[in-house]
């Protein structure tokens, strides 16, 4: 009876995910020019900075005491 059950309810199920149609996609419009007041439209230029990072790994039980000498040697490379 179970086996019977399942199949129908999966039966009606595709049945009625074939029937229900979704809204088509919108298409896409191009982008609206910027006005001359808005601040979102002007180009903005940033400087070249240098950056230190140091790539590693660690256990979550040691999860603190790894940041900390990470730091530590990118302060000390920093330094030099």
């Amino acid at each position: 009876m179970i086996p019977l059950r399942i199949w129908w309810l999966s039966l009606a199920a595709a049945a009625t995910f074939s029937f229900v149609s979704l809204p088509p996609g919108s298409a896409q419009t191009p982008p609206v020019a910027a006005t001359p007041n808005d601040p979102f439209g002007k180009e903005v230029s940033l400087v070249e900075k240098n950056i230190v990072y140091v790539a590693g790994s660690g256990m979550w039980d040691s999860a603190f005491s790894t940041i900390v000498a990470a730091f530590k040697t990118v302060y000390g490379a920093m330094a030099k």
